[in-house]
């Protein structure tokens, strides 16, 4: 039997149980019918009874609907909903994930729209540090042969920086631990530490390499014990040292010429800053440097909207605020009250104090207008959430990017001075490539090490965060911030010609 695009609209070209289920789900051939008419979106699709629905004359992927709650997800299409359904096996496809991905957004619609839903879940990750230990436990305590499949030989697990389009991986992260080295200005015998030291790629090299006595802090027990035994091995007892600990319980009578904070910010949170910052402070010598290489999203609301105030001179009628919708004062009362692409971030579980706020600061008679996505299907999975909710969910729990800004003006806040700022996104874009391609290429073994599931969490992480850096949503940059001599001096060179020298 042939089939065409019509064999999913016309219910008489789909098979009897094909027509079942659309017939008990009206909406569902509704939404079918509007999603994909006229669209010429190269994928063919494999129905649960195992019909195969051609969607484009020369269809390059096969999407398969496994069940008929896939086949409802695809109905109805959401980039983290597509990834659920992925690691439930609700749905699968052939091909490697980097093409998938790109198919993804045009099952999911405009590109425009993707960013902004992106953007917008980045920003809402959660963090509290209550559960720090056990939401870098979550993430980095799976074994450490499943990370030695996809990672480089010294296992970095973090932006690599590569310098020419021929650079391995491997070269590449060696070279990132270089740069960051001279960046740093390490000097044989100086006191350095590493938060959040990984698998201890870095404190190796600059111990190594430089002559710097170093020590790394983790709360990966996994990574603990893997750091803990390299250095009895490496015969490096008397220069680099390593600790289970949480960075705010350091004590501070030791202190430190130079310290780096890489691919550990992100677990911080931007309520948390302070504190940061605060600890950063009172354990770096006078004079020294620090270096913070960390995730950021590309935009700043708060900032474009209060310059657009002014630039339209409406300052006496217009404001705005970085505030929290909970801690709005309820002394004063609204007569409308507008919620516009945001209640998807409310969660079901807090729709009573959502609306019991609005209820509170809204005056008798006045209006609200709800704007926001909701799904078909009662008692079924929501559509609506993001692929932030699916990493929050799945991957990295507790885990919170902010806008760069942000993070600069936390550091300041508490008399730290920004020496110089590099963005790596394109850098990272690549690494995490070559990360999806080292855990394909070595599928079987993954699966074999931490199961199906957790093998297809990482594979639709690895591919969605590749993606995400490749299409700008999401940024890194490497911050050097110095602390001020009592004479508000900061011993560092004029120029950055010093981080390229060999």
């Amino acid at each position: 039997m042939a089939h065409g695009r019509g064999a999913l609209l016309n219910c008489s070209l789909v098979p009897h149980s094909s027509v079942d289920i659309l017939r008990m789900n009206q909406p569902l051939q509704k939404i079918i019918a509007n999603r994909y008419s006229g669209r010429d979106i190269p994928i063919a699709l494999v129905l649960p009874d195992g019909d195969r629905v051609p969607l484009s004359e020369t269809p390059e992927v096969d999407v398969y609907a496994r069940t008929w709650q896939g086949l409802k997800t695809l109905a109805s299409p959401e980039m983290g909903a597509l990834a659920r359904a992925y690691v439930r096996n609700d749905i699968d496809f052939s091909g490697g994930a980097r093409r998938v991905l790109g198919i993804a957004e045009s099952l999911v619609g405009s590109v425009t729209y993707r960013r902004d839903r992106f953007a917008d879940r980045a920003r809402t990750w959660l963090s509290r540090r209550r559960g720090n230990r056990a939401n870098i436990q979550h993430h980095y305590d799976v074994s450490n042969a499943f990370y030695r499949l996809w990672l480089d030989e010294r296992m970095v697990y973090s932006c690599a920086y590569f310098r020419s389009e021929t650079d391995s991986l491997d070269q590449a992260q060696v070279q990132k631990l270089d740069h960051i080295c001279r960046k740093l200005m390490l000097n044989p015998g100086e006191e350095f530490l590493d938060i959040g030291c990984g698998w201890g790629a870095l404190i190796f090299r600059a111990a190594q390499s430089y002559g710097v006595n170093a020590l790394g802090i983790t709360l990966s027990q996994n990574q603990y014990d893997y750091v803990k035994a390299k250095i009895a091995e490496l015969g490096l007892g008397d220069r680099v040292r390593v600790q289970l600990l949480d960075y705010l319980d350091l004590p501070e009578d030791r202190l430190f010429d130079k310290i780096a904070s890489i691919g550990m910010f992100e677990h911080v949170g931007v309520a948390n800053y302070p504190r940061y910052f605060g600890k950063i402070r009172r354990i770096l010598k006078p004079g020294g440097l620090v270096l913070n290489h960390g995730i950021t999203h590309k935009q700043n609301q708060y900032d474009y909207v209060k310059a657009k105030i002014a630039e339209l001179g409406l300052g006496d009628r217009v404001r705005v605020q970085l505030l929290d919708y909970l801690d709005l004062p309820e002394d004063r009362l609204f007569d409308k009250i507008a919620s516009i692409g945001m209640f998807e971030h409310v969660g079901v579980a807090n729709y009573p104090r959502y609306f019991g706020k609005i209820r509170r600061i809204l005056k008798p008679g006045g209006l609200v207008l709800n704007h926001g996505i909701t799904h078909n299907w009662p008692g079924g999975d929501s559509l609506g959430s993001g692929i932030g909710d699916f990493i929050e969910e799945y991957v990295f729990p507790g885990g919170q990017v902010a806008h760069v800004s942000r993070v600069i003006e936390g550091l300041a806040a508490d008399g730290l001075e920004l020496v110089d700022a590099e963005a790596l996104r394109e850098h990272y874009a690549r690494t995490l490539w070559n990360w999806l391609d080292r855990l394909e290429a070595n599928a079987d073994a993954a699966r074999r090490e931490v199961g199906e599931e957790k093998f297809r969490v990482w594979r639709i992480y690895l591919a969605g965060s590749a993606h995400a850096f490749d299409r700008g949503w999401l940024s890194i940059f490497q911050l050097l911030v110095g602390k001020p001599l009592p004479d508000g001096r900061l011993p560092h060179p004029p120029t950055r010609e010093y981080m390229y020298r060999s």
